[in-house]
């Protein structure tokens, strides 16, 4: 929805992981009040024969690893900012859509 000309589309990804690294300090200070474990655990029944399911949680060391790409994807944005000349759109839509944990 983003035109192709001028930098509008190199703002708003910034914009997005600046919000994006913002909002880590308010996920990760849940997790030091909780008990040892996973958190924003999701445990789902995926196939039944065999028994296979789908579970994803965070944990203290992967906290650490979000915290360390909402750091990382702003300085991607900056790094990237003149070097990409062509497709710029669909560069910066895969960057969002591969930074989100």
């Amino acid at each position: 929805m983003l035109p192709r000309r001028g930098r509008i589309i190199q703002w708003f990804t910034l914009l997005v992981t600046l919000i994006t690294f913002g909002l880590d300090p308010a996920f990760a200070r849940p997790l030091r009040l909780r008990p040892p474990g996973f958190q924003f655990e999701e445990d789902r029944p995926w196939i039944d024969s065999p028994a296979i399911r789908y579970h994803l949680g965070v944990d203290g060391i992967s906290l650490w690893i979000v915290v360390l790409t909402g750091f990382l994807a702003p300085l991607g944005v900056l790094a990237s900012w003149n070097t990409i000349a062509h497709r710029t759109k669909e560069f910066y839509f895969f960057f969002l859509i591969s930074k989100q944990p």
